[in-house]
C-alpha cells in the first residue's frame, strides 16, 4: 500500500488528535456522555450523582478560566430528568452554602462546588438522563456594576449533562 502524501497525513493526524482530545474530555460517541461543558470562559465539570435513600445529590465544579465573572442561576433553572420523569429540586448548595439562587462572583482559577439535591429519586435506575442548569454570566462594567452578559445576545444558556451515571 502506498504511503499517504504529507498534506493528507497531516490532516489525518490532526483528526486523530482531535478525536483523542474529545475522549479526554469525557465524550463518547453515541452515549453523549460529556463531563465538561464550557460556557463563555467558565467551565462546568460534572463530578458525581450519588443517591442516598430518596435523595439524589449531583455535584458539578464551576471554574472560571477568564476574567472575573458573575454566575447567576435560580432553583427553577435546575432540571433533572430520569426516564421521562422530572425530579423535584429539594436543595441547591453553592460553595457549601444552601441557596435559593446562585448570584456569585467566580474568580479566575478558584473552582467552586455546585450541588443539587433531587427528591423522589429512589426508583430512577442507574442513569439520570438529563442534568441541566440554565445559567447567566455577567462581566463587571467600568462603573463596577455586573451588567453586560458574557453570553452575547443571550441572557441564559443551558449547561447539559446527559446519561449521567448514578452511584
Amino acid at each position: 500500500m502506498p504511503a499517504l502524501p504529507a498534506s493528507l497525513r497531516g490532516a489525518v493526524l490532526g483528526a486523530l488528535t482531535l478525536a483523542s482530545s474529545a475522549c479526554a474530555l469525557g465524550r463518547r460517541v453515541g452515549d453523549e456522555v460529556v463531563t465538561t461543558v464550557k460556557v463563555a470562559e467558565v467551565s462546568f465539570e460534572f463530578r458525581t450523582c450519588t443517591r442516598r435513600r430518596d435523595i439524589l445529590t449531583c455535584t458539578v465544579m464551576v471554574a472560571n478560566e477568564g476574567r472575573d465573572a458573575k454566575l447567576f442561576l435560580e432553583r427553577k433553572d435546575v432540571k433533572g430528568v430520569a426516564d421521562g420523569v422530572d425530579l423535584p429540586v429539594a436543595a441547591v448548595r453553592f460553595a457549601g452554602s444552601l441557596v435559593q439562587e446562585v448570584n456569585a462572583e467566580i474568580q479566575n482559577g478558584v473552582p467552586r462546588k455546585l450541588e443539587v439535591d433531587f427528591a423522589n429519586s429512589r426508583d430512577i435506575g442507574e442513569r439520570l438522563r438529563l442534568l441541566e442548569f440554565d445559567v447567566s454570566l455577567f462581566e463587571r462594567q467600568p462603573t463596577g456594576e455586573w451588567t453586560k452578559s458574557l453570553l452575547g445576545d443571550d441572557l441564559t444558556r443551558p449547561v447539559r449533562f446527559r446519561n449521567v451515571k448514578v452511584d
